[in-house]
């Protein structure tokens, strides 16, 4: 991870603030927290002010968008993850068995609270979950997905969701959902660029240039033909990034002056690298917190 520091890349809108205030206020009444971090960026897409939040919860961690990570580096995150005493899933949302896996991991952390109620002769309780992320990890997705309906709004946009609802998924499960809060700001640039590269957080909080830049480098060392086998380009090592962008603007047939054409593949190439269409990529090594 980068030093690299930034005081400009601040991203805190009334609302995180808000919901920050409010999830505290919530946290002691729930009995599970479900923390969804981005596969892609395990690290990054993990806010540290929530983290710290429930430490005495059950905690399920679940990394989105498996389809879309190194299958290596994702292995390697899910270890050091349940090394910390965490429980883990990894998962395409959208996939048919994501749900069924999902609810049974919720149903086994609440096997304690239910015995208890049993031998204090109480009815059971539903489980209590409370999701939490940054925006645009898959929150909304989770619940629909659970719920079987529109029970949350959804979008691939950061911040749609702006206030905590309340779902039923069963007799057995209910869920808070929470809008996604991001930290106040990042003083770590490379977290802020990895958030950006992925389109976690919105392009234009850093130049686009920049993160273009750390996307190519990023794939030109993971996987060199990567570039050749999407753009049907030829390059080389000696191949600067400026004349990569050159020869996917001729590739793609662009027309307009050089800097439009220079900007029109910088775009493709931020949007296909977030969309998967480059490769699948996981942007940060596993280790342990403990």
């Amino acid at each position: 991870m980068s030093n690299q520091k930034s005081k400009n890349i601040h991203w805190y809108p009334g609302h995180m603030a808000k919901a920050m205030k409010e999830l505290e206020a919530k946290i002691n009444f729930v009995d599970v927290i479900v923390e969804l971090l981005d596969a892609r960026a395990p690290h990054s897409s993990r806010n540290p002010e929530l983290a710290k939040r429930g430490l005495n919860k059950k905690r399920l961690i679940v990394l989105t968008k498996k389809d879309l990570a190194d299958p290596h580096k994702l292995n390697e995150w899910i270890k050091a993850y349940e090394e910390d005493g965490h429980h883990v899933l990894a998962l395409n949302l959208l996939e048919q068995k994501a749900p069924e896996l999902i609810i049974n991991e919720l149903l086994k952390l609440g096997e304690e609270k239910w015995e208890r109620n049993r031998q204090r002769g109480l009815k059971p309780q539903p489980i209590r979950a409370l999701v939490t992320g940054i925006p645009n990890v898959g929150k909304s997705t989770l619940i629909n997905t659970l719920a079987g309906k529109k029970s949350a709004k959804v979008a691939n946009k950061p911040g749609l969701t702006r206030a905590q609802q309340y779902i039923k998924i069963s007799s057995q499960l209910e869920f808070i959902d929470t809008p996604g809060i991001l930290p106040p700001n990042y003083e770590d640039k490379q977290t802020a660029l990895h958030l950006a590269m992925i389109g976690t957080i919105p392009a234009d909080i850093l130049p686009l240039h920049e993160i273009v830049e750390e996307i190519l480098n990023h794939v030109r060392q993971e996987t060199p033909t990567a570039l050749f086998n999407r753009y049907k380009i030829e390059i080389t090592e000696q191949t600067s990034n400026f004349e990569i962008l050159k020869l996917i603007s001729f590739a793609r047939g662009f027309q307009g002056g050089e800097n439009d054409n220079y900007e029109q593949a910088e775009k493709v190439i931020h949007r296909e690298f977030a969309s998967g269409l480059i490769g699948k990529y996981t942007l940060e090594v596993a280790y342990a917190s403990k």
